[in-house]
């Protein structure tokens, strides 16, 4: 470990150049620091499309991004920035440049070292440019936002919609009562089809094919939801200023928690057929602990990620709150999901301050391998120590 007067912050937003568009290939070659709305719109120019989508897309650098393995909200159809990096160019802890900056789809001559830097967090090395996959516009999105009675029931609307529009379902947000209720209270929107159901869900779908319009099979899908009994009410995007309207719920949804008091943010995976039982126990179980307390989960439940928020009663204070029982609930949530096969970081990463969770829910084996792959990036333990491995194991 090194002290704090020792340590040295790189800052990479200067090298922000697009270095190479091949068109042929659908790739572009950008550099570290460049701010990912900035590459949304560049791609979008030169026309095609990048996927990876956000709340702090306005700010975030790509080279973050791919440190950190940021989702979003379209990881359903095009995955996480993993599955976005074809090829990647990284400065080791010797000084050594790593230049594996190619646009191959097929490259099997041996161990995938971007995939090891790609969500290290900067452990292994610094990220200094990468080769991303393009695709075509979205030029035909329809979008719609519905409310359900149950998790069980939204899980079997995804299906449906992935079966009906199959390779299209790029969104599937899920959204509680609460979110609705908070954001009436505390913002200028409203929930476009009332604020009284127990459960919502804002999704989108896309295609690049503008000459066969996906409205009407939408609103035909839908209605036969409504028919089957799995949806209770529902409404689709008119237009696009409907469409960002739509987006604009679920960002803001965020947003207006914390004028609610004192909020425990976990973020959490678990299969996506598990996800019923993880509201169920959890919701009870964190009552038990906790009385009065108000869960706000919500997030991508299309992958299995969900933002499992903890709102603080309002009959305490945020420092009665946080000091009693911050520890009680987290430990609780968190062996559930362990108990359901899930992961106790589904997309915000380790850092520092899940280090106790990877001694207590990682498997010994693979916490293992990854502290021989540090030592063996790394041996002097320099690139960002004490995080995401617990104390570096010293190696013969």
């Amino acid at each position: 470990q090194t002290d704090d007067s020792n340590t040295v912050i790189i800052n990479l937003k200067k090298m922000n150049r697009v270095r190479a568009l091949d068109r042929d290939n659908m790739t572009i070659t950008v550099e570290a620091g460049c701010v990912l709305q900035d590459l949304q719109l560049y791609t979008e120019k030169a026309g095609f499309f990048f996927p990876l989508s956000l709340g702090a897309e306005g700010s975030c650098q790509i080279g973050g991004n791919l440190a950190t393995n940021a989702g979003g909200i379209s990881v359903l159809r095009y995955g996480n920035s993993r599955d976005l990096a074809l090829g990647i160019e990284a400065v080791t802890a010797s000084g050594n440049v790593l230049n594996e900056l190619h646009g191959l789809r097929k490259n099997n001559t041996g161990y995938d070292l971007k995939n090891l830097l790609v969500g290290s967090e900067g452990t292994l090395g610094v990220i200094t440019a990468v080769t991303l996959k393009l695709f075509p516009p979205e030029s035909n999105s329809e979008h719609g936002f519905f409310a359900v009675d149950g998790v069980g029931a939204a899980i079997t609307c995804l299906q449906c919609l992935q079966n009906h529009f199959a390779g299209k379902v790029s969104t599937f947000e899920l959204m509680p009562n609460i979110a609705m209720q908070c954001l009436a209270r505390n913002s200028s929107l409203r929930c476009p089809i009332g604020d009284h159901y127990p459960w919502y869900v804002w999704y989108k779908i896309a295609d690049a094919n503008p000459d066969k319009p996906l409205y009407e099979d939408n609103l035909a899908l839908l209605k036969s939801l409504i028919e089957k009994g799995l949806i209770i009410n529902a409404t689709v995007s008119q237009n696009e200023t409907m469409k960002q309207y739509f987006k604009k719920i679920r960002e803001t949804i965020v947003a207006v928690q914390k004028q609610e008091g004192a909020v425990i943010k976990l973020d959490i995976s678990v299969p996506i057929s598990a996800m019923p039982k993880l509201i169920e126990k959890g919701h009870a179980t964190i009552e038990n602990i906790c009385p009065g307390i108000r869960p706000y989960p919500f997030g991508h439940v299309g992958d299995g990620g969900i933002h499992y928020n903890l709102m603080r009663p309002s009959a305490l204070s945020d420092k009665e709150f946080l000091d009693n029982y911050k520890d009680k609930l987290c430990q609780a949530v968190l062996d559930i999901v362990d108990g359901l096969g899930g992961a106790f970081s589904a997309e915000h990463g380790i850092g520092s301050q899940k280090i106790q969770e990877m001694k207590q829910y990682k498997d010994p084996v693979a916490l293992d391998l990854m502290w021989r792959i540090k030592h063996a990036f790394d041996p002097f333990n320099i690139m960002n120590p004490g995080k995401v491995i617990p104390a570096l194991k010293k190696h013969k």
